[in-house]
């Protein structure tokens, strides 16, 4: 009850946080990378796709980023609290007549909480809340900006011999705003992720993950845990 209860205040904080606003990341297994009072450092890449539609368009418009960050977590029994700094691009495909919207990497941050039950020693099942803001991007004269995401779901983990299996639904929302055109928004809020989870040397694991939204998306990661 009382990581229910943990899990629910973070979620109700990175909510207010960031549907205010509101491009999404690696979520990672729901097992904390940590034991509990423990922390992990740890740096990944990450490509992000997904399809946004101008407020007085309707054509969808198919962006994509790549982002390269450091993470810091800290783990409280089960649960797992995050927060993500680095560096993101933003390209917009065919935004212009010419061709597309294209800006280099800026600085964007990203915090969120992650928690598991387990059900047996070999099966858990987890649940995540994320939400990422970015910089102001320019190209041809024209800005996007205050882009965020929020991001919740549920995940089903498998463990064997510490390698984690993890997959399951999410719900997302993204957002940005330009200076003349209006809004942009994705037209679909549901996407599915599958990943699993390595571990190289005591302390040390490797992450690969994939997404599906309306584009794929996938990453990897390193971390080592104290």
């Amino acid at each position: 009850m009382r990581n229910l209860k943990v899990i629910l205040i973070g979620v109700g904080l990175i909510l207010v946080a960031f549907l205010g606003t509101a491009s999404a990341g690696q979520f990672g297994a729901p097992e904390p990378l940590a034991s509990s009072g423990n922390i992990s450092l740890g740096v990944g890449y990450f490509y992000s796709a997904d399809q946004l539609e101008l407020s007085d368009k309707s054509k969808d418009y198919k962006f994509s980023q790549n982002q390269i960050y450091l993470q810091f977590s800290a783990t409280l029994e089960k649960i797992e609290f995050y927060i993500r700094g680095g560096g993101a691009d933003f390209k917009l495909e065919n935004a212009f007549p010419g061709g597309d919207f294209n800006d280099n990497y800026k600085l964007f941050g990203t915090m969120g909480v992650r928690g598991m039950i387990d059900i047996t020693p070999y099966l858990g099942i987890g649940a995540f809340v994320q939400g990422s803001l970015f910089s102001t991007y320019k190209s041809q004269g024209v800005e996007i900006k205050d882009l965020g995401e929020a991001d919740v779901g549920l995940m089903l983990q498998g463990k064997i011999n510490r390698i984690c299996v993890y997959a399951g639904p999410f719900l997302y929302w993204t957002h940005a705003k330009t200076e003349s055109s209006g809004s942009l928004n994705q037209s679909n809020n549901f996407g599915g992720v599958a990943g699993i989870r390595i571990p190289i040397y005591k302390g040390i694991n490797f992450e690969i993950e994939g997404q599906y939204r309306q584009e794929f998306s996938a990453g990897a990661g390193i971390s080592y845990s104290f």
